[in-house]
C-alpha cells in the first residue's frame, strides 16, 4: 500500500510539474510568435519609411501617394497578417487620428508605461479580459526625424495629408503596435505534450513496479513466508522445525540464520530445563528465607527510626508554639499576637506572618519572594508589587516614627531585615 501510494504521489507529482512545465513553455513560445511579428512589422515599417521621401510633397503626390505612408501601409499589411492568421495586429496611440485605433485598457496600461519609462521595449502579458486567454504583446513606436514632417511642428498645422500635427519631438512616444493571439493552440498542444510525457511515465513506472515486485517476492516476501512458517511450527512445539539454509548476505538471509541459531539453542536449553529449574528452585528457596530475615530486622529498624522521628516532631512543634522574645517585642505564633513593651499590637494574619517570618530571622536579610511565600503561599509569588502595601502598614504599628524606621528596615534591592534595637 505505502508503495503503490509512493508510485501515485510521484505520479502527481509528475503530473503537475508537466502542466506547469508545458503552461510555461505556452507562454514562452506565444511570446516568441508576438516578438517575431513585432519585427516582421518594424521592417515593413523601415520598407515604407525608407521609400517614403521619393513622393513629393504636393497635393498631386498626396492623392497618389495616399496608401503610402508609413502608418497606411503598416495597417494594410497588419490587416493582411491578421486575416492569413490567428494572431490579430494592429496600431494604435494615447492621440488616435482614427477612433478605430483608440486602446483598450490593456493598451492604455501598456502605453502609459513607455511614457513612463522609456527604457521598455515591450510590454506583454496573458489577457482574459474578453473571457478566453490571449496573449497581448506590445511595442512602443517613436518619433523619429523623418517623422516629423507629418507629426512634428507646428503643431495645429496641416501636414501633407491634410492632418493636424501634434507637434512630436524626436523620441517622443507616438503609438504602439499591438498583437494579440488565442492561447488555445497553445495549450492544446501543450496538453498533448503533457498527455504523451504522462504516457510514458505510467508506462515506466509499470515495468519499474513489475520488476520491484518481482524482486522483492523474491528476495523477501518467499524468505520471510517460509521463516514465519517456520517460527509458528516451533511455537506449535516442533523444536526441530528449521527453514532451508538461507543464500546471500541480505537481512532477510541472516534473519534465516539467526533463527535457526535461535532455535539450536533453545533446543538445548529445553533438553536439561527441568533440572534447572528444580536447582533454580531450591536457590531461591534459600534467598527468600534469608531476605525474610532481613526484612523483619528492617522493619523493626524501621519502626524504631518512626518513632524517633515522630518524638523529635512534636518535641519541634512544641518549642514553635513557645513565644518569642526578641527585644522589646513578644511574638506568639500559637495565637497569632505581637506585644511591644507589654502592649499588645494588632495585626492582620498576613501582617503577622510577615512580621513573624523577619522575627524569626532576625538579623538576616529575607526576600520579597520569601515573605509573599510566607504571606500567601508559593503560587502567589506576584503579589509582591503589595508586599510593601503591607510593610507600610506594619511599620505604622510597631514602629515610634514610620518615617524613621528602627525595627522593619529596608535593604534595598535585596529585601527587609527585623532589628531587635539591642
Amino acid at each position: 500500500m505505502c508503495l503503490a501510494a509512493l508510485l501515485v504521489a510521484f505520479s502527481v507529482v509528475g503530473i503537475i510539474g508537466g502542466a506547469v512545465r508545458s503552461h510555461d513553455q505556452s507562454i514562452e513560445a506565444a511570446s516568441q510568435k508576438a516578438s517575431a511579428l513585432a519585427d516582421q512589422m518594424d521592417a515593413v515599417w523601415d520598407y515604407i519609411e525608407t521609400h517614403q521621401g521619393v513622393v513629393a510633397e504636393t497635393d498631386e503626390a498626396a492623392t497618389s501617394a495616399n496608401g503610402y505612408v508609413c502608418i497606411i501601409s503598416a495597417k494594410s499589411v497588419a490587416a493582411r497578417f491578421s486575416d492569413m492568421s490567428e494572431s490579430t495586429i494592429r496600431y494604435t496611440s494615447l492621440q488616435p487620428r482614427n477612433t478605430d485605433d483608440a486602446p483598450d485598457d490593456f493598451e492604455r496600461a501598456a502605453m502609459e508605461l513607455f511614457e513612463q519609462d522609456p527604457t521598455v521595449v515591450a510590454y506583454e502579458n496573458v489577457d482574459n479580459s474578453t473571457g478566453t486567454d490571449q496573449y497581448r504583446y506590445l511595442r512602443p513606436i517613436r518619433i523619429e526625424q523623418s517623422c516629423l514632417t507629418c507629426h512634428g511642428s507646428p503643431k495645429g498645422e496641416l501636414d501633407w495629408l491634410g492632418y493636424t500635427k501634434e507637434g512630436y519631438a524626436v523620441g517622443d512616444l507616438v503609438g504602439a503596435i499591438s498583437i494579440s493571439e488565442p492561447m488555445d493552440t497553445y495549450y492544446q498542444a501543450s496538453w498533448r505534450e503533457v498527455g504523451d510525457w504522462l504516457a510514458l511515465l505510467l508506462v515506466g513506472l509499470a515495468i519499474a513496479t513489475i520488476v520491484m515486485f518481482s524482486v522483492v517476492d523474491v528476495v523477501v516476501l518467499r524468505p520471510v513466508s517460509a521463516l514465519s512458517e517456520a517460527m509458528h511450527a516451533f511455537t506449535n512445539g516442533e523444536t526441530a522445525h528449521r527453514v532451508d539454509e538461507p543464500r546471500g548476505n541480505d537481512e532477510v538471509a541472516q534473519l534465516g540464520r539467526d533463527f535457526n541459531g535461535m532455535a539450536d539453542e533453545l533446543e538445548d536449553l529445553y533438553s536439561g530445563l527441568e533440572q534447572r529449574v528444580e536447582q533454580r528452585t531450591a536457590e531461591l528457596e534459600g534467598l527468600n528465607a534469608t531476605l525474610s530475615d532481613m526484612l523483619t530486622n528492617q522493619q523493626q529498624n524501621l519502626e524504631l527510626a518512626v518513632e524517633r522521628l515522630r518524638e523529635e516532631r512534636e518535641a519541634m512543634a512544641r518549642r514553635s508554639l513557645e513565644p518569642l522574645n526578641l527585644g522589646e517585642f513578644v511574638f506568639d505564633q500559637a495565637k497569632y499576637t505581637v506585644t511591644k513593651r507589654g502592649e499588645s499590637i494588632s495585626l492582620t494574619p498576613k501582617e503577622f506572618s510577615i512580621l513573624y517570618t523577619l522575627a524569626c530571622r532576625a538579623g538576616e536579610v529575607v526576600t520579597q519572594r520569601e515573605l509573599v511565600e510566607a504571606a500567601w503561599g508559593e503560587d502567589y509569588t506576584e503579589q509582591m508589587a503589595g508586599l510593601a502595601v503591607y510593610v507600610r502598614r506594619i511599620r505604622k504599628k510597631i514602629e515610634d516614627n514610620p518615617a524613621e524606621p528602627q525595627f522593619l528596615l529596608t535593604v534595598w534591592g535585596e529585601g527587609y531585615t527585623f532589628k531587635t534595637g539591642d
